[in-house]
């Protein structure tokens, strides 16, 4: 135990505990930041000073790695929302997803009757919810009120969303190609709007480091990124051949119509759900909206 005339410090491993002060921490900048009184630039300009700049950079990537773990225990666990009991809400659901969103009614019936597709209701609002195959992430979409639009808590969506299978006779066959889509309802869109069989996931946004998609391309399954038609899915696709510089040559892109943002606009269009001027007009403001992004940042 190190002591001093404030202090008494015991340090078990890369832990530290001060008896007279009754605070602990773990890792030597918040060692130094207790012993100092300082913030973290001036510790960090201390360890550099005493033992040198890759000295100070690995008790940062220590530091970081214990920060990762308090977040891991502290992360909520997975809930996603209760099936709501009433059958009006799932009628209700229905109706938004195949009359408004142009969704073929075969494939709503089909996942709903497999349970990875439902109404729920919170705070008097019905929300249409998405699980995905992994068990650990649920997309909620709101169909009254605000229309909110989110994640269950403790969701995992790097692991995987909402999945879809084009022709389920071949839902076992592991070398479908993999199509990467930004939610449940663009990932049905795409299902039905493609010529070709696959495996469509929900990234739930736009998600180049998805823990599942190192496994699809050590496999050499061709990956197609079908974002939206905006500068976020392009960089999504550019940041996903960087992450994957040494394995990219199966990985293409397939966007939607430039007259288009989406591929429910798409679907809506080709349906004549909306007209070619409410697509270009959506596809507009989510351009705005994404601009707003940037200068918010």
């Amino acid at each position: 135990m190190w002591r001093g005339p404030s202090m008494a410090i015991n340090i078990n491993d890369s832990k530290y505990f001060d008896h007279k002060q009754n605070k602990g921490g773990g890792g030597s900048i918040d060692l130094v930041m207790h012993t100092q009184d300082c913030d973290f630039r001036q510790a960090l300009s201390w360890l550099a000073d005493r033992y040198g700049d890759d000295a100070a950079a690995s008790s940062v990537a220590s530091s970081a790695r214990n920060y990762v773990k308090k977040a891991k225990l502290t992360r909520k666990p997975y809930s996603p929302p209760e099936p709501s009991s009433d059958l009006d809400d799932w009628q209700a659901v229905r109706a938004y997803l195949v009359g408004e969103r142009a969704i073929n009614s075969y494939l709503v019936d089909f996942y709903h009757d497999n349970g990875v597709l439902y109404a729920s209701r919170y705070k008097g609002h019905v929300n249409s919810v998405f699980l995905s195959s992994t068990g650990n992430c649920a997309e909620i979409q709101g169909i009254t009120g605000k229309r909110y639009k989110g994640l269950a808590p403790g969701s995992r969506p790097t692991q995987g969303g909402f999945r879809v299978i084009r022709n389920q006779a071949k839902s076992q066959q592991k070398d479908l190609p993999l199509v990467l889509a930004e939610s449940a309802i663009e990932a049905l869109s795409f299902a039905e709007i493609c010529d070709y069989d696959c495996e469509i996931i929900s990234t739930c946004g736009c998600k180049p480091d998805a823990d599942f998609l190192f496994k699809a391309i050590l496999q050499n399954r061709k990956v197609i990124v079908a974002y939206n038609n905006d500068d976020a899915g392009e960089k999504a696709y550019s940041d996903l051949l960087i992450n994957y510089k040494n394995n990219n040559s199966s990985i293409k892109k397939r966007f939607p119509d430039k007259s288009c943002n989406d591929w429910n606009d798409l679907l809506q269009l080709s349906k004549g759900k909306i007209s070619s001027y409410e697509a270009v007009k959506s596809k507009t403001e989510e351009n705005i909206k994404n601009i707003m992004r940037l200068i918010a940042k």
